[in-house]
């Protein structure tokens, strides 16, 4: 049988796909439909779906379900700001306040978001390295290693983080620093060592 277009469970979806097809164009409903991604539990997935397409205008009222305790709608919310990409970059402070009380699943969602923000993330994702928190100082080093251009300059913050006292993160930013600075075998070795003085592969292997 058809549904009936009248309906109010009919009538959601058609309205979120006309949100959708107007992108940013929709930006002034950001407020409104925001607050329903809190108080309609049946339409936190479509609801993330949609929200990314109007852009950062979505933030200011996003920011609060970034520390959500519902760990699902925190995720949600999450997923926008990992969708907007750079554009999400304002968020970056609540993201990382999102990691209190979360669990492996966000964590990740967390170090992929930051990582795809690009350079505006970077002041948030070094403030990391240097936190008491064991989840903070692992997912900083895990987010660097997504994070484009590399911050090469980092690396003597990433070899004191060898010693760090929790294994996950020694591991992470052992790991980083193999991914960062690749160990070259002897046939990659001779080829630099025939290249100029100034090439610069040559320059970054010494």
């Amino acid at each position: 049988s058809k549904l009936d277009p009248y309906r109010y469970l009919n009538r959601q979806p058609g309205a979120l796909n006309a949100v959708a097809l107007l992108g940013t164009n929709a930006a002034p409903l950001a407020e409104d439909l925001v607050k329903l991604f809190g108080q309609e539990p049946r339409g936190h997935y479509s609801l993330a779906q949609v929200l990314p397409r109007l852009g950062p205008a979505t933030l200011p009222h996003l920011k609060p379900y970034l520390q959500q305790t519902n760990l699902r709608v925190r995720a949600l919310a999450t997923f926008v700001v990992h969708e907007l990409g750079p554009a999400g970059v304002e968020a970056a402070p609540e993201l990382v306040a999102g990691l209190r009380g979360t669990d492996e699943n966000q964590q990740r969602l967390v170090v992929q978001t930051l990582a795809r923000m690009g350079p505006g993330a970077m002041p948030t994702v070094t403030n990391l390295l240097t936190s008491a928190e064991v989840i903070d100082r692992l997912t900083g080093v895990q987010a660097l290693a997504g994070l484009l251009p590399r911050a090469r300059e980092l690396s003597p913050t990433i070899i004191r983080l060898l010693d760090d006292p929790a294994p996950s993160v020694r591991l992470s930013a052992a790991l980083l620093i193999v991914d960062w600075w690749p160990v070259f075998d002897a046939a990659t070795q001779e080829r630099i060592a025939t290249l100029g003085a100034d090439h610069p592969w040559r320059r970054q292997y010494q």
